[in-house]
């Protein structure tokens, strides 16, 4: 009895220590359990930051490849910009020079010019224009004379005194080209220096001069053909008419040009004024607007402040825009009534209107 007494405790003791240990290992599962919930919930956050850094990263190299192209844009515009200066101060440089042999020349220029003024009594014929008009435009009388007729030339050098120049019959009209000679000169327009265009142009009779103007294939010809100021110049050379009757028709004819090329920078400008038929017309000194065939629809009709056209110095209609010889060159007109109407223009820069 006593053994199995014994047994039965040492049975006994063993169940108990089984349970301590049953209940320690029961304690440290749960406490392992706790743990991996705790890892598996740092493991997803693990996860997720991850999945942000990787954002991260492609936006990183989104950003990159943005910046890197907005620095190659950069440096592309910093070198254009560079070489369009290098190309501005080469031309500043020839453009210095030119005025630089004008200001040498303007002696002799001027002299040249008063024998033209006393020669040409209307505005065809040759004469200083082929020389002359192919000048770059120069600046307005605005910014220079502030709307005073031009000063009268330098007197000559001192010498024995010239006799009277002989009066200059007037030219014959300048004979219309014919169709295949014409065809021929709008194909060798585009390729021709500045200064042979500008006396090509010069030296053309009126309707010749429309029928180039009116050429759309020409107009974009020369557009893609020239640099815009030179464009520009052309187009105003197309544009713009003297008639015969003027007082000082190569006078007029370069302001009138010099003014209107100013207006034709832009050469899909120039090139739309052209082909809408956009024509100016000098409206020589002491004859009425209306007197001139392309302004006859306003013959005894009046502005719509009662001024009858007749008496203004500056009229427009269908696209053709007069311009008084004087409101370019200066000085007054003889046209009863038009002096009423003089004051400064606003529509073009240096000239009065009316």
């Amino acid at each position: 009895g006593r053994a199995v007494h014994r047994q039965s405790q040492l049975d006994l003791d063993a169940a108990n220590t089984a349970r301590e240990t049953a209940d320690g290992l029961r304690t440290g599962l749960d406490g392992t359990r706790a743990r991996e919930t705790t890892l598996i919930g740092d493991l997803g956050r693990a996860e997720e930051a991850v999945t942000r850094a990787d954002r991260t990263v492609r936006q990183a190299d989104t950003d990159l490849r943005r910046g890197t192209r907005a620095r190659d844009a950069i440096q592309a515009q910093v070198h254009e910009i560079g070489r369009d200066l290098g190309e501005v101060r080469r031309e500043l440089g020839t453009q210095a020079h030119r005025h630089s042999q004008a200001w040498a020349g303007l002696p002799g220029l001027t002299r040249a010019l008063e024998t033209g003024r006393r020669a040409e009594s209307i505005g065809e014929g040759p004469s200083q224009r082929s020389s002359m008009s192919s000048a770059p435009a120069r600046a307005t009388r605005s910014g220079r004379f502030g709307g005073q007729p031009l000063p009268a030339p330098p007197p000559e050098d001192q010498g024995p005194a010239e006799a009277p120049a002989t009066p200059v019959p007037a030219p014959a009209p300048r004979p219309v080209l014919p169709s295949d000679e014409r065809a021929q000169l709008v194909a060798r327009l585009p390729g021709m220096t500045e200064q042979d265009r500008t006396a090509r142009l010069l030296d053309l009779a009126s309707p010749d001069r429309e029928a180039l103007a009116s050429d759309r294939t020409l107009a974009a010809e020369l557009r893609r053909a020239l640099p815009a100021d030179e464009f520009a110049r052309t187009a105003a050379l197309l544009m713009v008419d003297v008639p015969a009757g003027a007082d000082l028709p190569v006078s007029a004819g370069i302001e009138a040009r010099a003014q209107v090329a100013r207006m034709l920078r832009s050469p899909a400008v120039a090139e739309r004024m052209l082909n809408e038929g956009a024509r100016m017309t000098v409206v020589p000194k002491d004859a009425a607007t209306t007197s001139l065939d392309a302004f006859g629809v306003l013959r005894g009709k009046s502005a719509q402040d009662a001024r009858p056209f007749a008496t203004m110095r500056g009229a427009e209609t269908d696209g053709q825009v007069a311009v008084g010889e004087e409101n370019l060159l200066g000085g007054a007109t003889s046209v009863p009534g038009a002096g009423l109407y003089a004051r400064p223009c606003p529509g073009w820069p240096g000239s009065r209107r009316w």
